[in-house]
């Protein structure tokens, strides 16, 4: 259940920032008439985000197993 999970979240993390940000884009490309640079700019401000989000993500999720597994190895 807990890899359903965490494979939920890893969809959202990834589709929510390169959603909005190609939205945005296509919004302000329409709004001033320069297609599609503000949709290249949204969707590397998207990449960014999601690599970061995801980086820190990864981090707390490797430290929760590590401390998990140093608490299983001083109950032996």
């Amino acid at each position: 259940m807990k890899a359903v999970s965490l494979a939920f979240e890893m969809g959202f993390i990834i589709a929510l920032p390169v959603g909005l940000f190609l939205l945005l884009g296509k919004y302000l490309d329409l709004k001033f008439d320069s297609s599609p640079w503000f949709k290249i700019i949204g969707f590397l401000l998207a990449v960014t985000i999601t690599t970061t989000w995801l980086t820190r993500r990864f981090k707390e999720i490797f430290e929760e197993m590590r401390i998990n597994k140093n608490s299983d190895n001083s109950k032996d």
